[in-house]
């Protein structure tokens, strides 16, 4: 069992790194907490629908990034590297927990951020990295489409990484794909879920998802950008090459983007505004915002059969900066 600190564990990662990370002791955190999300719309369609709390996992590294981020700091642990190279935004999840995640184990960090400096020196998360240790490169959208489609490779950009541990963006792979199946056939275990509801963005969530859920269930991808099927088709690449097989149904829904990655508007607030005070639902605007208002939506529209349970995957990213309750478009 996992006492003291929030995922305090990370301290010792260094001493003994494979045995705590193999260790099935993270799947009994206290923080493991399923909600229940009770609405009109809901009891109107006759279904059950809860949330699996992922942003109560841990203050920086919560819900799917520590699975996704486990086989890179098994990788840089076992290979003794210096530390993490890895890219993203400015407002990035992925880069707050593996900066977090280095710092804690004494490793460095070191993130090309899409855009010009004057454009993103200034956010919050930046600020955050920073104080984490992390060194911080701008780098073109241009260099950062070539990096993220494989054509480049970050560590050209930054010459003195190369001993580093390179992290894609949002740390999805196919390497990925198997501990976060793990997560996914232990949520399977937790109750009989009929559909299970997750944001996506970059696809490793995704593939995880579809090799590790019971093969009865039904497993409802929101995508939270315009990707014209690429996200879809690279959620299947990555669940190909981790050489696992899809278990549940897949159905994707791709238009809860709202104009675009971190995009919102009036109605897209409103909802969480309603959420947060109505039901102490917390949401942020990137990920889960659109996908709480996915489920909404697709209760409305009768989307899902009479008698269903449902289970919402809150994969986190709340921060001191971007709750709702202090976020106003």
């Amino acid at each position: 069992m996992c006492t003291g600190t929030q995922f305090g564990f990370f301290c010792e990662l260094a001493k003994s790194p494979l045995k705590i990370f193999m260790s099935p002791d993270i799947f009994q955190h206290p923080h493991h907490q399923i909600q229940a999300w009770d609405s009109a719309e809901f009891r109107e369609a006759g279904i059950e629908v809860f949330v699996l709390r992922g942003d109560l996992f841990h203050p920086w590294i919560q819900g799917n990034k520590w699975f996704k981020l486990r086989h890179f700091v098994e990788k840089c642990l076992k290979e003794n590297n210096p530390g993490f190279i890895s890219i993203g935004g400015a407002w990035s999840n992925h880069l707050v927990a593996l900066a977090n995640l280095a710092s804690d184990l004494g490793k460095k960090s070191k993130f090309l951020i899409r855009g010009e400096r004057h454009e993103w020196n200034n956010s919050p998360a930046i600020q955050q990295m920073r104080s984490f240790g992390a060194e911080l490169r701008p780098v073109s959208r241009t260099v950062f489409k070539e990096i993220q489609s494989g054509k480049f490779d970050m560590k050209t950009i930054w010459p003195d990484s190369e001993g580093d541990c390179a992290v894609p963006l949002g740390a999805s792979a196919s390497e990925t794909v198997k501990h976060v199946s793990d997560w996914a056939r232990y949520i399977s275990g937790m109750s009989e879920f009929t559909d299970i509801i997750i944001p996506c963005a970059s696809g490793g969530t995704c593939a995880g998802f579809l090799a590790g859920l019971n093969k009865n269930s039904r497993l409802h991808a929101v995508e939270v950008l315009r990707s014209g099927g690429g996200i879809q088709a690279e959620t299947l690449r990555m669940l190909s090459e981790s050489g696992m097989d899809q278990s549940p149904e897949l159905i994707w829904h791709d238009q809860y983007h709202f104009g675009g990655y971190a995009k919102q508007n009036s109605a897209l607030f409103d909802f969480q505004l309603a959420l947060e005070q109505n039901c102490h639902l917390p949401t942020e605007h990137v990920y889960s915002g659109k996908l709480f208002f996915a489920v909404s939506d697709l209760a409305q529209k009768r989307v899902f059969s009479e008698g269903s349970k449902i289970l919402t995957i809150h994969t986190g990213g709340l921060f001191p900066w971007n709750g709702i309750s202090i976020s106003k478009i």
